[in-house]
């Protein structure tokens, strides 16, 4: 077993590839030149050193590994092209929101909800049902909610109180009944529209009412 003191007095030519010395092979090797063009282009790696050793050993596996041999043998086969470089696994694509922060699994699972909800091809029925029997798709559907009637509506503030209420008890208005039963399968993109004052600028005012009166009566 040689130490580096041996190899700094005699040079690394002194050394072979042995259990003992292969650590000391190795941080010699990467001082030459091919091993520092090796390290820059990115193509040391365990297997292309297996590679050299294997191409040293050509013939004869017994044979033995010299330094001077390993060097020569790396020469040859970078020059002719079969020391590849080293290709980093891909990462995983990660997902963002709009600011560039990393979505959590909660954050995941609501932009899922979110695209299912926003589908033409989703009923609210399909919806009412899964709020019923899921207490988290039930959070994300208030959420959205209070996020869709807050801008430009005056009233968002009390939608979103009516919200968080626990329904009172009383017997609903026959009219709030047929709008709660209407709202459960009519898409959420009609349902904005009878409430905005710029496309339904006659009845925008009663669809709000009624959509308040089923929300406070836990309806909807």
């Amino acid at each position: 077993m040689f130490t580096q003191a041996d190899v700094d007095y005699n040079g690394p030519e002194i050394l072979k590839f042995t259990d003992e010395d292969a650590k000391l092979f190795i941080r010699e090797f990467k001082k030459t030149s091919i091993g520092q063009t090796l390290i820059r282009e990115g193509r040391y790696s365990p297997d292309n050193m297996q590679l050299i050793s294997d191409d040293v050993q050509a013939g004869d596996e017994d044979a033995e590994i010299t330094f001077n041999d390993f060097v020569t043998s790396a020469q040859e086969l970078y020059r002719v092209g079969d020391l590849e470089k080293v290709v980093a696994p891909a990462e995983p694509e990660v997902e963002r929101d709009v600011k560039g922060r990393v979505l959590s699994p909660k954050a995941k699972q609501w932009k899922r909800w979110q695209e299912w909800c926003n589908d033409p091809s989703t009923k609210m029925e399909d919806i009412h049902r899964l709020r019923q029997d899921n207490a988290a798709f039930a959070e994300f559907y208030r959420n959205q909610q209070a996020q869709e009637f807050r801008v430009d509506d005056p009233m968002a503030a009390i939608n979103i109180a009516l919200n968080q209420k626990k329904p009172r008890v009383y017997t609903p208005d026959p009219a709030v009944l047929e709008y709660a039963k209407k709202y459960r399968t009519t898409r959420s993109e009609v349902l904005k529209a009878e409430m905005n004052p710029a496309t339904n600028p006659l009845g925008a005012a009663e669809a709000k009412r009624l959509f308040e009166f089923a929300v406070a009566a836990g309806l909807i």
